[in-house]
């Protein structure tokens, strides 16, 4: 096969899939949840872990590489850059993952070429807080880490201002994720508002304008993951929106600490996840 997409979530996998085939490119698609078989397809877009090592490729591209340093996914990422079968890999991601990705190529007697890209428009932290959601304007994203604020938040932007919202979180069927990007991506659909979860930093393609986050923490395993993530989770949820031409400001209520994320830079992984295997 010519070429395989790894990418960490089942939409990012479905909008290549559907973004080849749409320009005459057979690819066929396999995730956790779906595969779809492409007659004579010569490329593949599959999840992170549903990469087949056994099978060879041209090239390989895998996306999202800081993840590699994640505790509950990072094996995975690691599974995928030392197993793939490929002539070529194309390893896409935060700079915060070069030095180990590096370092791995080397030990593993691999050419290692590096290309940065300056981002095109400039991120900028608001001097003033939100205050109110009926302060929402068209093209915000207003990013929540749980499902019942996401509602919540929803319902309050439609109640107190005339804009509709689309909604976008992990848990979400690939089809409704997918149409929910869709209608806010378009201008004529009425839907000019995103809620959505940290999962939008996994490289889903939105015309977001503005991203406001309801809080600057999140909870997980009860370790706080938005200064100190080990995947850099401020960076990657406001770098995530990479259509040009609309820049992207956070917004968040606690201003200083959003400051002390972004101006943090690129503190490097340490390690790559490892798969043990339980007896």
């Amino acid at each position: 096969m010519a070429g395989v997409f790894c990418g960490p979530l089942r939409l990012l996998a479905l909008e290549v899939h559907e973004e080849l085939n749409d320009d005459g490119v057979y690819c066929s698609l396999m995730t956790g949840q779906e595969r779809k078989d492409v007659p004579f397809a010569t490329h593949l877009s599959c999840t992170i872990e549903m990469l087949n090592i056994r099978k060879s490729f041209d090239v390989a591209v895998i996306d999202e590489i800081q993840m590699i340093g994640n505790p509950h996914r990072g094996h995975s990422w690691t599974r995928a850059l030392l197993g793939v079968q490929a002539r070529e890999v194309h390893v896409c991601g935060s700079l915060e993952a070069m030095e180990l990705v590096k370092s791995l190529a080397e030990k593993m007697g691999d050419d290692f070429e590096l290309h940065t890209y300056e981002r095109m428009t400039e991120l900028v932290v608001s001097d003033q807080p939100l205050a109110d959601y009926k302060n929402v304007r068209k093209g915000d994203c207003i990013v929540a880490f749980s499902r019942q604020d996401i509602f919540r938040i929803r319902e309050s932007i439609e109640r107190l201002t005339p804009f509709k919202c689309c909604v976008v979180y992990g848990q979400l069927p690939p089809e409704t994720r997918s149409k929910q990007a869709h209608l806010f991506n378009n201008d004529d659909t009425g839907y000019d508002v995103l809620v959505a979860s940290d999962a939008i930093g996994m490289g889903l393609n939105l015309n977001i304008r503005r991203v406001i986050f309801h809080r600057t923490q999140k909870i997980q395993d009860g370790n706080s993951l938005f200064a100190r993530g080990g995947y850099g989770l401020a960076p990657q949820v406001t770098g995530s929106p990479r259509e040009a031409g609309h820049p992207r400001r956070p917004f968040p209520r606690d201003r200083a600490h959003e400051r002390v994320c972004r101006d943090a830079g690129h503190s490097g992984q340490g390690a790559a996840g490892q798969y043990v295997a339980q007896k």
